[in-house]
């Protein structure tokens, strides 16, 4: 079996879990460099690849078609001079059909055709990223073909509306949501808010989203309570300010995450004693201009890092 070792010549890392490798192939590998570790090496324990452009269409080819990857079940295809035909050489292979995890950079309105042909039978996580070129994923959103998801990332995407997979009953088992940075407006929240087969959802992430209209449909979200089963939420860069959090009705969440907001020391204090979030664990925040006290609330996680984009 290939070991962390064995795959350094080839990866920048590899990762163990549950005996199986998830490896990050190096930036510059070529064909010839495919070719050398795909020739002589037992792979059957890797399950995960994260593959860069430099290996050309005809070495993506190479590794999601060859018989010596046969466990293959994760993806994440990066630097492709056309991300769209990078896309095509997965859904065309024969991996697609088991493929659990599939990540995109910079692909098109075109990927929503691919995915809803309903190939990809296994896909439990989908993540599309930096991908401006991309409006919409309607066909894809009220096809059958969602109930496998498990987990969404739609992260600075153009997507203009999301309100069709909220509607979709295939759609009930998703338990995580992440539309960052996106272009949709308040009927995406609104409809969320009032679906019926979002109920399953405990990971919800709408920061930076800052439109008027959205940010008044989050504070609906805050106060309405639904998703019902909700347990984290971020809202990071959202500029919410002045939002009264005696009236937020969240009674199962967590963990809150209000990083890159303008938020003062007492308005983080507000949240922690609001009674609506009676199983709060976890307030993560940048720290508040001003004196800080040293006995501070364990629940408030000062965290300063910048947001990287």
């Amino acid at each position: 079996m290939a070991t962390m070792k064995t795959l350094s010549r080839w990866a920048s890392d590899v990762r163990e879990r549950n005996r199986k490798l998830y490896v990050t192939l190096r930036r510059g590998l070529d064909l010839e460099g495919v070719q050398a570790m795909l020739l002589g090496h037992d792979l059957r324990n890797v399950a995960g690849l994260r593959i860069p452009g430099s290996v050309g269409l005809v070495g993506l080819r190479m590794l999601v078609s060859d018989s010596r990857l046969p466990n293959l079940v994760s993806l994440a295809i990066f630097g492709f001079e056309d991300a769209d035909d990078a896309v095509d050489e997965v859904f065309e292979s024969p991996i697609i059909h088991r493929l659990q995890v599939l990540t995109v950079w910079s692909v098109s309105d075109t990927l929503q055709a691919r995915l809803g042909r309903g190939k990809a039978k296994a896909l439990r996580q989908l993540d599309i990223r930096y991908s401006r070129e991309l409006t919409t994923l309607d066909r894809y959103f009220e096809s059958p073909h969602v109930q496998t998801l498990r987990f969404l990332t739609l992260e600075r995407t153009a997507l203009s509306d999301a309100t069709m997979l909220f509607h979709n009953p295939a759609a009930r088992q998703l338990q995580s949501l992440r539309l960052i940075g996106c272009d949709f407006d308040s009927e995406t929240v609104d409809h969320l808010i009032v679906s019926p087969y979002m109920r399953n959802l405990r990971k919800l992430d709408l920061s930076n989203n800052t439109q008027d209209d959205v940010l008044a449909s989050i504070e609906s979200l805050l106060r309405t309570g639904t998703p019902p089963g909700l347990e984290s939420l971020a809202l990071r860069g959202n500029e919410l300010m002045e939002f009264d959090w005696s009236r937020v009705k969240l009674p199962r969440l967590r963990v809150l995450d209000v990083r890159d907001n303008p938020m003062d020391l007492d308005e983080l204090l507000e949240i922690l004693q609001a009674p609506g979030l009676p199983c709060l664990k976890k307030l993560i925040a940048h720290s508040p201009e001003g004196f800080l006290p040293a006995n501070l609330d364990p629940r408030l996680i000062l965290d300063d890092r910048k947001q990287k984009w």
